[in-house]
């Protein structure tokens, strides 16, 4: 079957009959499905058909391939939020499933385009070398004064690894942009960690910072120090829910690890068996994309990679999201803060990994509005991941998300025809994963509130299609702030009247400073 041929909800129902069981999630609170749609065609292909051939659902390859691919990116690329505040494409990723549920097989579904370039790049490695030893025997045979520059051994360019130290990543990132490191379980590498200095190293300390992007120095024994200023390097593997509260420091304590690893946690059904296989074809146009980034240059500068920013109706919607996590962290405490602190870098960097997976030829390209919805989604199908986790940590599940009501508005702003009408049924595909009578009631709070209305479609006659968009020119008092009724602002005690554009809602306040340092 051809990549064009796809037919991606047949691909998905097959995904849904597969995993569709009676095996009990470990978790309390059910995932909602993964938003498909927010991946390239040629990734979302690929992944549906990866994950029908396993019998898993589609996020236990889609989620690994866009980490594989940010690694891909390493620091060629950066996304800026605002002058002297910028995220890579680093992420942690957890698998939460417990054994037997196709972690593995998964894994290796999402690390296949990735293998192909490592696998090209070892031939080259091989033959360069081969060509290296023929000169330094050439320039050992010739008299000292003779003998010119010695030739340099070559180095085989890093993708990925399966076992490594601090320093060999170091020294890897020193030729590579960045580097995946792939565990079958995630916690046996993280209990690695310090273990050829007794438990009294830095290791662990190093991967939080490198979480953050912050320069990384490895000082070897032998006098040697090596270092990398943009160092990228994503980790991706499986957890079994019993050993999940392990991420934790070996004392039991919060040090933001575990907080750091987005937490996948797949609904896994009675996976029956499938003659359904992976067509090569579906696996080209991937390679493709990879390529195509693995081309951009690496820069040596010190500038740190090519700056990719926000359009401004897209960073109209990254304001108002991180305003509404930001109440929502407010009223939360432990474990829950520390994941809703990260969000807005996860959705960030999420971000960055859609624009360029969509926009491969010119990946710096601005972040447009659907791009940056598509990234919000995804953050908060990550929140609902969280939820699902905390009874693990022995923390109630069950928590609210930043609210449908702005999710709806996020839709009209990002679909609306000229005129801002969007119909019911594409606000509710775009939403994805909310229940159609939480969405009927959503829709009347702000309609209510004079910010939205209502219309059946002109053009038809025949059962016409109700369609919604934003009042246009409507000027909503910032107290009745769309998502929540007490805005950022009136709990900051600031009155200060912001001018904003009059076809939109006016989002509470834009991030400081101060919350970037927090982050």
């Amino acid at each position: 079957m051809p990549a064009e041929a796809v037919d991606f909800d047949q691909l998905r129902e097959e995904v849904a009959a597969l995993t569709r069981g009676s095996i009990e999630q470990p978790a309390a609170v059910a995932v909602p499905p993964f938003p498909v749609h927010v991946l390239p065609p040629t990734f979302r292909s690929y992944c549906l058909a990866a994950a029908t051939s396993i019998g898993v659902p589609v996020e236990m390859v889609a989620v690994p391939i866009l980490a594989l691919f940010g690694s891909l990116i390493g620091n060629r690329l950066y996304i800026q939020l605002k002058r002297g505040y910028r995220q890579y494409a680093t992420l942690y990723i957890a698998i939460v499933s417990a054994v037997g549920t196709a972690k593995s097989p998964s894994l290796s579904a999402a690390q296949w385009p990735t293998d192909v370039l490592q696998k090209e790049a070892h031939a080259l490695y091989k033959k360069v070398l081969v060509e290296f030893e023929r000169d330094l025997e050439a320039w050992q045979a010739k008299d000292r004064d003779a003998r010119g520059l010695k030739p340099v051994r070559p180095r085989l360019r890093h993708y990925f690894s399966t076992n490594l130290t601090l320093e060999a990543l170091v020294s890897m990132l020193e030729t590579a942009p960045g580097v995946a490191i792939i565990r079958d379980e995630v916690v046996s590498f993280v209990k690695s960690m310090d273990q050829y200095r007794g438990g009294k190293g830095s290791d662990r300390q190093e991967y939080l910072s490198l979480h953050a992007g912050a320069p990384i120095k490895a000082d070897r024994r032998n006098g040697e120090a090596v270092y990398s200023t943009h160092p990228v390097a994503c980790i991706l593997g499986g957890i079994q829910p019993d050993v999940f509260p392990s991420l934790h420091n070996p004392n039991g304590q919060r040090d933001g690890m575990l907080e750091r690893f987005i937490p996948i946690v797949p609904t896994i059904g009675i996976r029956r068996w499938t003659d359904e296989d992976i067509d090569p074809a579906l696996l080209d146009p991937v390679v493709d994309i990879f390529r195509e980034i693995d081309r951009l240059p690496t820069l040596d500068d010190g500038q740190g990679g090519l700056c990719m920013q926000l359009h401004p109706d897209a960073r109209q919607l990254w304001c108002e999201w991180y305003d509404e996590n930001a109440e929502l962290q407010y009223q939360t405490k432990g474990v829950r803060n520390g994941y809703y602190s990260k969000l807005p870098n996860h959705v960030a960097r999420l971000a960055l990994i859609l624009n360029a997976a969509w926009n491969p030829d010119n990946p710096n390209v601005l972040v447009c509005p659907e791009r940056m919805t598509e990234a919000i989604e995804l953050g908060e199908w990550v929140r609902q991941n969280i939820h699902a986790v905390m009874p693990l940590l022995g923390e109630s599940g069950m928590a609210k998300g930043t609210g449908i009501h702005s999710r709806i508005k996020r839709v009209l702003q990002t679909y609306g025809d000229p005129e801002g009408w969007v119909q019911r049924g594409v606000i509710l595909q775009k939403l994805g994963n909310v229940k159609t009578d939480d969405f009927a009631v959503s829709l009347r709070y702000p309609e209510s509130d004079g910010q939205i209305e209502s219309r059946r479609d002109p053009s038809t006659t025949t059962k016409p299609a109700e369609q919604w968009r934003i009042i246009p020119a409507a000027t909503v008092d910032d107290s009745k702030n769309f998502n929540n009724p007490h805005s950022a602002r009136h709990n900051a005690g600031d009155s200060s009247n912001t001018s904003h554009s009059s076809t939109v809602v006016p989002f509470s306040r834009k991030p400081t400073d101060d919350d970037w340092e927090e982050l």
